[in-house]
């Protein structure tokens, strides 16, 4: 998991209470940043659907997804090849979390994924001693 990531997800309850659940992940199973209450059989359970409806013939990917039911509502949102996923209850306050989804993280997703490419650049680059 990534510290920066990780910082926002914690506090994404303390911004909108009814956000319940909250999970940045890879398609490849491995989780970058999760809230406290989302284990890793629900991570594999979304990537596993997600990856059902991505390789339908007729859909390319997935930039952006809401599923709402009574309740709740799930929000998707993709980064790169990193995915942010939200749960929240529909009395959750829209604006906050299509802030959160569609500026805030993807910006840190992207300012820290740039950081590690750089960094592995960088370690090639250094002569073997």
């Amino acid at each position: 998991m990534t510290e920066p990531l990780q910082t926002i997800i914690n506090e994404f309850k303390t911004i909108d209470p009814d956000i319940t659940n909250t999970v940045v992940f890879r398609m490849d199973g491995k989780t970058l940043a999760a809230c406290e209450n989302t284990t890793p059989e629900q991570t594999q359970s979304l990537i596993d659907s997600i990856n059902r409806i991505t390789h339908a013939d007729s859909i390319g990917g997935i930039e952006s997804l809401t599923v709402q039911d009574i309740n709740t509502q799930l929000s998707l949102t993709a980064v790169d090849s990193v995915y942010l996923a939200t749960l929240s209850s529909r009395e959750a306050d829209q604006k906050v979390i299509k802030s959160l989804a569609q500026v805030v993280v993807p910006t840190v997703i992207r300012l820290t994924l740039d950081k590690a490419v750089k960094s592995q650049k960088k370690r090639k680059q250094q002569p073997k001693t």
